[in-house]
């Protein structure tokens, strides 16, 4: 039972430390700054004015 435990176990471990060598090499998908803007809410002027 704990040889089992132990093979289980060792192998989360050698798929951590993989995933972990895999995101330190490769980048992560950035945004253009159009598409930044483009994912924003359209701001509301009569909203920010009553606001005050």
């Amino acid at each position: 039972m704990k040889r089992w435990l132990g093979i289980a176990l060792c192998l989360v471990m050698a798929l951590w430390f993989v995933s972990g060598m895999v995101m330190l090499y490769v980048g992560y998908p950035r945004l253009t700054p159009q598409e930044q803007l483009q994912a924003l809410p359209a701001l509301s002027v009569t909203a920010n004015a009553s606001a005050r």
